[in-house]
């Protein structure tokens, strides 16, 4: 059966029910949920940030990664040496340790 047998005269190719969305409309609409998910969508120019659960919830998230980078581990079979500047600093034991992460970490 022809698709003009149909008795509309179109094709189905033609029909816009079953087309996707235009690309420009999906791009507008994540950059409205980023812009109302991160503070944005002030004025043009202007700085309207706005600190809403999100961004205390992004900066949690970074704080706690950054603390999870100064933990270290050294076996019981095992002592840390800490070097600064290679100098001999101290010794350290077995165990779970923590030292300050970047920026000021040895």
């Amino acid at each position: 059966m022809a698709f003009n047998d149909q008795g509309n005269g179109k094709s189905p190719w033609e029909s816009k029910q079953n087309q996707p969305p235009d690309l420009d409309q999906i791009v507008d609409e994540w950059q409205k949920r980023f812009n109302q998910l991160f503070g944005g969508g002030g004025k043009p120019g202007g700085r309207n940030i706005r600190k809403g659960p999100s961004t205390y919830l992004l900066i949690g998230m970074a704080l706690i990664l950054w603390v999870l980078t100064g933990l270290y581990q050294i076996d019981d079979s095992e002592r840390g040496v800490v070097l600064r500047f290679g100098e001999y600093h101290q010794t350290t034991t077995p165990g779970l340790k923590w030292r300050v992460p970047w920026p000021k970490g040895h």
